[in-house]
């Protein structure tokens, strides 16, 4: 094909699309599409930090641990394993503007799905409240045991378990876009386009807890706060319950909206200058354009059609799993998804329940601290690796150097936290001098029937009952300022003491700052490495492998990373837990009332930073691999071979990357 010919053919592709393409010619440009995918994974990842924001929440509303919340979490991961290869490499070949659209479609409709259990179900027993009702279930001996939907509740996390499955289309999203991208811009160019994309998932996440904090200030039931049988409205009550189904209606809404434009893309973006100018330096080069032609088969029918879908995917792995670089990289980065997971879903809680901090607060902290990774740290990360990655290994250089300082970072966070309040029964004897097994069921207290279910009140002001039933209540009324005052308390005194509801007033631990303040730093340096690490699994392979290398990357995040860390870090929580909800009426226990702080902060930062210490490990294997091989190329290099360098082509069977014998 002569240049003439190969630019007629350009203008062809560039003028393929719809009608509004056609009248709007920027509209199928690499800007444009980036900006409009950048606003839709934006809104499409928010869900990912709304559940973290949310997570306490949706514990106590569906009576789940942190584990049962980590496995609902991951059925997006284990669905989308079913599809992401196929859809990764049917898209590829096909119009894969429209493959995008359609897929953030379907996830629009699931972002709909999680709101259905608030409008489907009614309230759950145990978070009713009883503060205004002259109710003696609270009392000791005043527990009767009657029938409620609370044994159904998780039943009832179906649709969310729906709405997962149908998000998982568009865990594609990316293997599609960046080589949809790449195939239009300069080659020097697409780091940048990279790096702002990716700074649109963690800004998604950011904005998903900025509305999970905007929601949990709503109560879950705005229009019958104070009436009997819903959740209290008062965010001090222990069993509060925010709006957590508000988030996912706006959610879903914005994607319904702006999906659809991606159908109006061009097959292929409009070509920019950098790019043209490209092409036309490597036009006489072997013309693999028409040697794919020829190589491909005719497709008489769709046996033939799977056949060949089949052939090349084998082709495409078998060449990336002969790539130690490739394998090594791939590996890092699954093993780092598990952090990345494993924070996101349960960072918040962390802060809530380390430090005591309100859910809303702590929702807000956790999606500030992610702010400078999705901006500072991934566009650091694209400069640097712009400015300074001219080679494979220096890129590779650049990504051990932020993988260490993350490392100098995380033992820090094992000696920052807040001491456990002494809750009698949990952790405190009830009476002094007491050296048999603490436990909530005392003498003072053992023909009370009381259930688990955590409603403190405070005597003497300093001391914390886990519920007036606990502290042996048998009578209540209202002071002077409408405080709910217990009387008779059997655990309190001489046997007739009295307690307020509520916990103690404490000194603040102020602990959460320096903790906050830490993470700011450290959220940048965690998130500079993926840049350079994206980069390197862009330039080690053949073009023909790239959207399947990064579609591996995405299959291999999920199996190694997405999936097993948020369980990872749910069992991790549920370990420190000291008392779990518990009901005399049904069978079994629901979320974690009281944690032990001190093993909660060993457990949560000492996994996090074996973490990174296994990333480091494999993430210098891979630089060493490409090391070795630039020392034997420097050495057998001859006259009329290529120079390693950043070329488009630089996989397995490039003869700048290739050993030399």
């Amino acid at each position: 094909m002569t240049g003439k010919d190969r630019q007629d053919e350009d203008h062809k592709e560039e003028d393929r699309g719809t009608l509004l393409c056609w009248l709007f010619p920027r509209l199928g440009s690499p800007k444009m599409f980036a900006f409009l995918l950048f606003t839709t994974i934006v809104i499409a990842t928010a869900p990912g930090g709304y559940i973290g924001g949310v997570a306490s929440t949706l514990e106590k509303r569906f009576q789940l641990k942190s584990s049962e919340i980590a496995f609902l979490n991951i059925i997006f991961d284990i669905s989308s394993l079913a599809t992401l290869f196929f859809v990764t490499h049917y898209g590829h070949n096909r119009h894969r503007g429209r493959v995008i659209g359609v897929v953030y479609i379907l996830a629009g409709i699931g972002a709909l799905c999680n709101a259905l259990p608030h409008f489907f179900y009614g309230v759950p027993k145990a978070l009713q409240d009883k503060r205004g009702e002259n109710s003696t279930e609270f009392l000791c001996g005043g527990l009767e045991c009657e029938d409620d939907n609370s044994i159904s509740l998780r039943s009832q996390t179906v649709w969310i378990a729906i709405a997962s499955i149908l998000a998982s289309f568009s865990s594609a999203t990316l293997p599609l876009a960046m080589p949809y991208i790449d195939d239009s811009v300069g080659k020097r160019s697409t780091a940048i386009y990279a790096a702002i994309i990716l700074c649109s998932y963690s800004i998604g996440g950011v904005l998903g807890f900025f509305l999970a904090t905007i929601a949990l200030t709503v109560p879950a039931y705005p229009l019958h706060v104070g009436e009997p049988g819903y959740p209290s409205g008062d965010p001090d009550d222990p069993n509060y319950l925010g709006a957590w189904w508000l988030g996912y209606l706006i959610m879903g809404f914005a994607l319904l909206i702006v999906s659809p434009m991606f159908l109006m893309f061009p097959k292929t973006l409009r070509k920019t200058d950098g790019r043209k100018k490209e092409d036309a330096e490597a036009e006489e080069a072997s013309d693999t354009g028409e040697e794919a032609k020829e190589e491909h088969p005719e497709r008489k029918s769709l046996i033939e059609h799977i056949k060949y879908f089949l052939w090349t995917l084998l082709q495409s792995l078998g060449r990336i799993l002969r790539n130690p670089t490739i394998v090594l990289l791939t590996l890092s980065g699954a093993i780092q998804f598990n952090t990345f997971a494993g924070l996101q879903l349960f960072g918040a809680k962390y802060l809530e329940v380390q430090f005591y901090l309100p859910a809303a607060f702590s929702s807000v902290l956790f999606g500030i601290l992610l702010i400078p990774s999705g901006i500072i740290g991934n566009l650091v990360g694209g400069l640097v690796t712009k400015w300074f990655g001219h080679s494979n290994l220096k890129i590779g250089y650049i990504m051990m150097v932020f993988i260490g300082l993350a490392i100098l970072l995380d033992p820090v966070n094992l000696f920052l936290g807040c001491d456990n309040r002494l809750v009698k029964g949990v952790n405190v004897p009830y009476t002094q001098g007491f050296e048999g097994e603490i436990t909530l069921d005392g003498t003072c207290n053992k023909d009370c029937n009381c259930d688990v279910d955590y409603e403190p009140v405070c005597a003497n002001y300093v001391e914390i009952y886990f519920s007036p039933c606990h502290a042996g209540c048998k009578s209540s009324f209202k002071d002077a300022e409408n405080r709910t005052v217990f009387a008779d308390c059997a655990c309190i005194g001489a046997g007739n003491g009295t307690a307020v509801e509520g916990i103690c007033p404490t000194y603040p631990c102020k602990a959460w700052l320096t903790y906050f303040l830490l993470g700011l730093v450290a959220s940048c340096i965690y998130t500079m490495f993926a840049i350079p690490g994206f980069m390197l699994g862009l330039r080690c392979v053949d073009e023909q492998d790239r959207s399947i290398t990064l579609g591996l990357a995405n299959f291999c995040s999920k199996v190694l990373g997405s999936i097993p860390g948020p369980i990872i870090y749910g069992a991790f929580l549920d370990f420190p837990c000291e008392v779990h909800l518990e009901s005399k009426c049904q069978e079994g226990t629901g979320n974690c009332l009281i944690y032990d702080n001190r093993v909660l902060r060993l457990s949560y930062n000492g996994l996090t930073f074996a973490i990174h210490f296994i990333v480091a490990a494999l993430a210098g294997g891979a630089v060493y691999t490409i090391w070795q091989k630039q020392r034997k190329n420097d050495a057998g290099l001859t006259e009329g071979d290529p120079p390693l360098e950043m070329n488009a082509k630089e996989g397995f069977e490039n003869k700048a990357y290739e050993l030399k014998e």
